[in-house]
């Protein structure tokens, strides 16, 4: 029944002290209504005294100063943010903290993504590349790393950020399948960028987010410059980390309250049927193997779902799909995406008879239309995947719901 996240605060007032004109009590409520906290509540006493050891009661005396003592419960995380604040309102005030037990409690949710800092989640075992460097050097190291590579300087200070969107223009082709390609040949191709300074690569703005930036900020900034990635600046300027949609999606499933805690959001999460977006594209699980290699390549961007009689077996991916292939078939599968045809007569005769639902596929986790998207969050961040179906009662795919849907959603609920 303890519970070390929640906190009682109270602050004793006498009810003659003013506030520009206001009983500082009512003041004080104000401020901390204004500032999000749960619910706070002045309480008169009958008699009382203080360091002046002169005692005050309830006798008629309109000199009298009967204390106030303004009590206020809420989690730990808000009381340390909205705390400060009262600082210059109330100097002189006596102000208790004290954790409490809680038998049973609805509270304000801490955000959706909690009071954690983008410093605290960003990771820092990240590979960096400084600036005077080759763009050959930079697609290297980029090669099963994360998608932005950041650029520095002598000083570690960022100076820029080498991405999957550069790779593909520099190289000429998708990080998946330069990744499959055999040594000599992916030497043969980074050849002629060997001599392309890496300082011509570099974007003319540096987008980068602050080790202070709350994670709603960061994710505000990731989802108006549509990066799933993005480097961590301290405060003199020099490289931190990578923040990434699924340190947000961490931050927001660690602000959700446990199943089994006897404290409460106040605010229902919203059913994942209101956020999902149909299935744009799909193949089924039954149609030749070759078929469905050729529709991936049409589809671009836009997750390829494999159905079978509606039911969700995973995603068509390229990068699944060679990283689950052997030598034979991977060899023809990066000539067929290399050579931006419809069609592959030497990958058909390979695959002859196989079958889409028999290829290697990237998982697609599901819930019910009905499930909270704080439970898709959570599926999201424990199976790291990108997508999920959202299923009717017969486990039939309804919709599709991404890391950057919900993000999305929460970014609306915190209403800013």
């Amino acid at each position: 029944m303890q519970s070390d996240s929640v906190q009682r605060v109270r602050i004793y007032l006498s009810e003659k002290d003013t506030i520009s004109g206001r009983p500082s009590y009512l003041a004080t409520l104000e401020t901390l209504r204004e500032a999000g906290a749960t619910g706070a509540t002045a309480l008169r006493g009958l008699a009382g005294f203080g360091v002046s050891q002169r005692l005050a009661t309830e006798s008629g005396d309109p000199n009298q100063k009967l204390p106030v003592v303004i009590e206020w419960i809420d989690r730990a995380d808000r009381v340390g943010r909205i705390l400060p604040s009262l600082d210059a309102l109330l100097p002189d005030a006596l102000i208790t903290i004290e954790q409490v037990q809680i038998y049973r409690a609805t509270l304000r949710s801490s955000g959706p993504f909690g009071e954690r800092r983008v410093g605290d989640l960003a990771a820092r075992d990240v590979a960096t590349i400084a600036s005077h460097r080759s763009v050959a050097d930079a697609i290297r190291l980029m090669l099963g790393a994360h998608s932005a590579l950041p650029i520095t300087d002598d000083q570690q200070r960022l100076v820029g950020t080498f991405s999957h969107a550069d790779m593909r223009r520099h190289a000429q082709l998708a990080p998946e399948l330069l990744a499959a390609l055999p040594e000599a040949q992916r030497a043969a191709l980074l050849a002629p960028l060997e001599a392309t300074p890496l300082a011509q690569a570099i974007r003319s703005e540096v987008l980068a987010l602050s080790v202070d930036s709350s994670v709603l900020q960061a994710t505000k900034a990731m989802i108006e410059w549509g990066l799933d990635e993005v480097p961590v600046t301290n405060r003199e300027g020099r490289f931190h980390g990578i923040f990434t949609t699924s340190h947000a999606l961490q931050a927001a499933q660690e602000s959700r309250a446990a199943s089994d805690s006897p404290i409460r959001d106040a605010e229902r999460p919203s059913p994942i049927g209101l956020l999902m977006q149909g299935v744009r594209k799909s193949v089924l699980g039954y149609a030749l193997a070759n078929e469905g290699i050729e529709r991936l390549a049409e589809v671009g961007d836009v997750p390829l779902v494999v159905l079978d009689n509606g039911h969700p077996l995973g995603v068509l991916d390229i990068g699944a799909l060679l990283a689950g292939a052997e030598p034979p078939l991977r060899d023809s599968l990066v000539a067929f995406f290399r050579s931006g045809q419809p069609s592959s007569p030497a990958l058909a005769e390979l695959l002859g008879e196989t079958r889409v639902a028999s290829l290697p596929l990237a998982p697609l986790p599901s819930l019910p239309t009905a499930a909270g998207y704080d439970q898709a969050i959570a599926l999201l961040h424990e199976q790291g995947s990108a997508w999920l179906a959202a299923v009717d009662e017969q486990g039939r795919a309804q919709g599709l719901i991404g890391q950057r849907t919900i993000l999305r959603a929460l970014v609306q609920e915190s209403g800013a």
